[in-house]
């Protein structure tokens, strides 16, 4: 609610940095000098993300302006559309599938992440009954496309996983929420930056955040393959 949907992408992949340090002790390894790089790369990341003060403040919005919600529902519908075309060539292309899969994948990861943004700056107003018409439109919308655009992502996640390097395929699945951010501050909410140096600073920390996800997706990957084996184990 007070982050809004520009800033979310970024600070939500500082929990690679946990992940990164508590693998250690599931994997009982040691941190090699790429995850101590990704976690470095990562902090610096952060810190100019939040130095950027693009933050959209949801409930501040005035959620009444038709041009607002013409802007919103365009970009709903154009990720979609960046969704199918990706999901409906995957099965054209054996050498480039799970590229295809992660990317479709990435465009409904973006869906859900840019709509929990509505939801939060609607949700009390909803619940308060002051949500004015416009107000139950965002909030309906979001408990739809929430949990469908999620099941979605997931199934497109896992099947890319059948194909290509999980480490690999994690790393390009962030490509589409990363790169948003400017987009949808300027374009999608027409907002200004409050100063001259608030857009190098975030695309930089976006630029910062990619380089540390490929850094540290090794991890990430890792402890799921372990998890997955010890369930295996168990039911042995």
């Amino acid at each position: 609610m007070f982050v809004g949907p520009a800033l979310v992408p970024g600070l939500m992949n500082s929990g690679l940095i946990v992940l990164a340090i508590g693998s250690v002790r599931i994997n009982k390894e040691r941190l090699e000098k790429y995850d101590y790089t990704g976690i470095i790369v990562m902090i610096v990341a952060i810190f100019f993300l939040g130095a950027s003060q693009l933050a959209i403040k949801m409930e501040d919005l005035d959620y009444t302006a038709p041009q607002l919600l013409v802007n919103i529902f365009s970009f709903t519908i154009l990720l979609f559309v960046l969704w199918g075309f990706f999901f409906a060539f995957n099965r054209h292309s054996d050498k480039g599938r799970a590229n295809l899969l992660i990317f479709a994948a990435g465009f409904m990861f973006l869906l859900t992440n840019f709509w929990v943004a509505p939801l939060s700056g609607t949700i009390l107003k909803v619940f308060g009954g002051t949500a004015s018409s416009y107000e139950w439109t965002y909030f309906i919308a979001s408990c739809i496309l929430l949990p469908g655009a999620n099941l979605i992502a997931i199934a497109n996640q896992q099947t890319a996983y059948k194909y290509g390097q999980a480490s690999t395929l994690n790393t390009l699945q962030q490509i589409p929420t990363q790169v948003s951010p400017p987009f949808v501050y300027l374009l999608i909410f027409g907002m200004t930056p409050p100063y001259y140096y608030s857009m190098p600073f975030l695309l930089f920390g976006i630029a910062l955040v990619l380089a540390s996800t490929y850094l540290l997706a090794g991890r990430k990957v890792e402890i799921s393959r372990i998890g997955g084996r010890k369930k295996v184990d168990k039911t042995r």
